[in-house]
């Protein structure tokens, strides 16, 4: 096909440019080049030329928004006139195109009727949605030539590596363990983004000084995990990966984890994601994110991701997780529990599940989801969870739940097609006070809105009052209620040993033999969110 190449080096060098022919195969369909009749043209026949930049980018580039070829002059035309417009570079925009496997990317751009010589040193730009990269390289001179393909082939070698400036355009980059820990020297007081692009060892931090600011950030994992995330000290305050998490943290994995919240005689939240997520004025998200180890704490607030959900949301995240509450209220699963000091802080909680055990001997509030849930004292329930489902087991004392702990605010909480999978919920108690236990929530007010919940056939339940010879109360369905259709206590003795305004809520127990995939789908669980094609739903990430 009359392929002409130059300066091609060693296998796996940059390769120069090389031309073939575009008057065969279906090149000339496949990009609507019209071929001009040569009586129109004084017996010329012109066509367009194209060429096809073929270069490896590195594995932690991201999604690709440009590519930009520049020369040390304009001599790139920009129109197919003979004595048109030229430029120095040509620029391909594309919408955050994700890479082959092998790294490779094919980048076609028109070229002019025109011929362009081209020589000097060349650069290269990428610009993707983690920063900007560049190389240079020297081509022997070639000419750019109409109506033909002309290919530049380079390797992966040589590219100038982006650090970031902390715009949402340019993050800053976290590529090491130093550059985790540099994160609090690049906090300011507008809001600043940062983007992982490796997998990430910790074992060698063992003093760990959190990211926490009053200004939002914007922390992207991109999907890679960070391990043995295990200090043995903290400067102060709220401990986790992320001391008070103003913003959004997503798509990260953090695994092998130890977070000891009664290190340094620690007494604040704590947990392996956050001890604290959102404040009053500013709101905080959680978002992709997975955990896995331990949790100890002495505070109101132990979770296995977080210890306080003071004003945000949490979506689509998991914790398989030990959570060990030593001398205080208020643990769970996923969250401790959800403060509602300002009236206006949003708790939402959607598609996320729990696994492991959560001890807390003498305590109240303990769920395999979240401790203790707040509505509001606004006319909207803004305190919600939905399709979450746990299989934890609970040892603890006082207003034990296989999803919530306790619920507060009549009327101003929703929680909807949750699946208490739980295998045990053991806890012992006196029947005085209000201090039920129930498969899917400990106690709650009988106005506000459960929502085809479920529980588990087999669980085993038990809850013993110890002032009434160790008795145990049975697990019985309840019916969906809200507001406008208050809970009427139809169950064990009346409610008579919890008052009528606050009591346990079972749900409805599934079907024999049914497994938690089947649950969740015939609740209508999105399938482009969940992979429902096991037992236990995975989510997709």
């Amino acid at each position: 096909d009359g392929n002409q190449r130059g300066n091609q080096g060693p296998e796996g060098a940059d390769k120069g440019i090389y031309g073939s022919s575009c008057n065969s195969g279906n090149f000339l369909s496949k990009y609507g080049y019209g071929a001009h009749q040569a009586d129109e043209h004084d017996g010329t026949f012109a066509e367009n030329g194209c060429m096809l930049i073929r270069f490896k980018m590195p594995e932690d580039a991201g999604y690709l928004k440009t590519v930009t070829l520049t020369a040390p002059e304009a001599v790139f035309y920009t129109t197919n006139a003979a004595d048109g417009a030229k430029t120095s570079s040509m620029t391909l925009t594309l919408s955050d195109a994700d890479m082959a496997a092998d790294n490779v990317v094919e980048a076609y751009v028109m070229t002019s009727m025109q011929e362009a010589s081209v020589s000097g040193e060349l650069t290269l730009t990428v610009v993707s949605n983690l920063g900007t990269w560049s190389k240079k390289f020297t081509p022997n001179a070639f000419t750019l030539k109409t109506g033909m393909r002309n290919v530049i082939t380079l390797n992966d070698k040589n590219w100038t590596v982006p650090a970031g400036d902390g715009t949402e355009a340019n993050p800053y980059i976290i590529r090491t363990v130093e550059d985790l820990t540099g994160m609090t020297g690049k906090l300011a007081s507008e809001k600043k983004y940062f983007a992982m692009v490796n997998d990430i060892d910790m074992a060698s931090v063992t003093s760990w000084i959190k990211i926490e600011n009053g200004t939002p950030i914007d922390f992207n994992g991109n999907n890679r995990t960070i391990t043995n995330f295990k200090p043995t000290s903290y400067a102060s305050g709220y401990r986790g990966f992320i001391g008070i998490l103003n913003g959004r943290l997503a798509n990260l994995t953090i695994s092998n984890a130890n977070v000891d919240g009664t290190a340094n005689s620690g007494t604040s939240p704590c947990g392996i994601a956050c001890g604290y997520c959102g404040t009053k004025a500013i709101r905080g998200d959680l978002e992709n994110v997975h955990v896995q180890g331990t949790v100890k704490g002495n505070a109101a607030g132990v979770g296995g991701l977080a210890g306080v959900l003071g004003n945000g949301t949490i979506n689509r995240c998991s914790a398989d997780v030990v959570v060990t509450n030593q001398t205080n209220q208020r643990a769970g699963g996923l969250v401790g529990y959800h403060n509602n000091a300002n009236v206006a802080s949003l708790c939402e909680i959607s598609d996320c599940w729990t696994s492991g055990s959560l001890t807390a001997p003498g305590h109240q509030k303990n769920g395999g989801i979240i401790g203790e849930m707040y509505g509001s004292s606004t006319a909207s329930p803004i305190a919600v969870m939905t399709n979450c489902y746990s299989t934890m087991s609970l040892n603890v004392s006082r207003n034990a739940g296989g999803i919530i702990g306790a619920l507060h605010q009549n009327g101003k909480s929703k929680v909807e097609r949750c699946i208490a999978w739980n295998t045990k919920i053991e806890s012992a108690t006196s029947k005085t006070g209000w201090y039920s236990s129930g498969a899917v929530v400990g106690y709650m007010k009988n106005k506000d809105t459960m929502t085809d919940n479920y529980r588990r056939s087999d669980m085993v339940f038990d809850v013993r009052y110890t002032d009434k010879s160790n008795e145990v109360p049975p697990l019985f369905d309840c019916e969906n209620f809200d507001s406008e259709n208050p809970f009427v206590w139809t169950g064990y003795n009346e409610g008579s040993y919890w008052g009528s305004n606050y009591q346990p809520y079972h749900g409805k127990a599934a079907g024999a033999g049914e497994t938690v995939s089947d649950v969740a789908k015939s609740l209508g669980w999105d399938e482009t969110i969940w992979d429902l094609s096991g037992d236990y739903p995975q989510l997709i990430k």
